[in-house]
């Protein structure tokens, strides 16, 4: 008996319909002919960035400090074999 009033609501909520909701496209523009297309030649490109060779070595500079205190920052220790492949480097095969 208490589920059943409990379930009350909801099949009630159910039963109302569902609110249509408004059309997204106005009945004037409906028939509307399409815009018109802006030529493309009119359109300008955005400059590119301007970095000297200065300003992006710093920039990397100041990347690879970073790395290399994150790499710190991991600790732990590598065994003599793991080192060893590893400055073997990759190899294809």
């Amino acid at each position: 008996m208490r589920a059943s009033l409990f379930a009350l609501p909801l099949i009630i909520a159910a039963c109302n319909p569902i609110a249509e909701l408004e059309d997204p496209v106005p009945r004037d523009l409906r028939k509307a002919p399409y815009p018109d297309l802006a030529p493309t030649d009119s359109f300008t490109p955005l400059p590119a960035p301007k970095t000297s060779l200065e300003t992006q070595r710093d920039g990397l500079a100041a990347r690879a400090a970073d790395l290399q205190s994150r790499a710190q920052g991991l600790g732990g220790t590598i065994d003599e074999a793991t080192r060893q492949r590893l400055e073997q480097g990759v190899t294809d095969g």
